[in-house]
């Protein structure tokens, strides 16, 4: 089994969905950038998550705690 296939096999028994970062998703986290002053990473997480309408994510970063409409979870408390 290749490392490849053991990760997806680890995220399916996680229940963990990849999702797409198209061009669209980059030119928001640019806006997200404007507004928050995050890092650009986490502009892309923020721009994905909102048009996946997520709104929590378990990070220890807590610059997602700028953002008003996510709730971050701290990976210790989860």
């Amino acid at each position: 089994m290749t490392s490849q296939n053991l990760n997806s096999l680890e995220m399916s028994s996680l229940d963990i969905s990849v999702l797409e970062v198209d061009p669209l998703d980059v030119r928001i986290a640019s806006r997200i950038f404007d507004e928050f002053k995050i890092s650009p990473y986490d502009c892309v997480h923020v721009a994905v998550m909102k048009k996946s309408n997520i709104k929590e994510i378990v990070s220890a970063d807590s610059d997602f705690d700028k953002i008003t409409w996510i709730q971050r979870l701290d990976p210790k408390s989860v």
